[in-house]
């Protein structure tokens, strides 16, 4: 299967939707970053509780958003992976 658009083309979508609100497996999150090889966003968590982040000693410190890195192709087909095709881009202004 080919992709059905050049990854620069994607990258630059997905470039203009930096800071958007999106539904990820359930969650609010907002899309934060991209990254190269391979190409991936990073998402961070906008509900739930976080979770804890230690200290370089192992402490506990304090709770921070959870972050998921996404593929934004599927390493085998080339396709968009299913966790992409899978997000859902949120109004800016949800309805009162």
């Amino acid at each position: 299967m080919t992709r059905s658009r050049d990854p620069a083309e994607i990258r630059q979508c997905l470039r203009r939707h930096l800071g958007d609100r999106m539904r990820y497996l359930g969650r609010q999150c907002q899309l934060i970053d991209l990254l190269d090889d391979p190409l991936s966003v990073v998402l961070r968590e906008l509900d739930g509780e976080g979770e804890i982040q230690g200290s370089q000693y192992g402490d506990a410190v304090r709770r921070v958003p959870c972050l998921h890195r996404v593929p934004v192709f599927d390493p085998q087909t080339g396709a968009l992976s299913a966790d992409i095709q899978a997000l859902c881009l949120l109004d800016e202004d949800p309805p009162a």
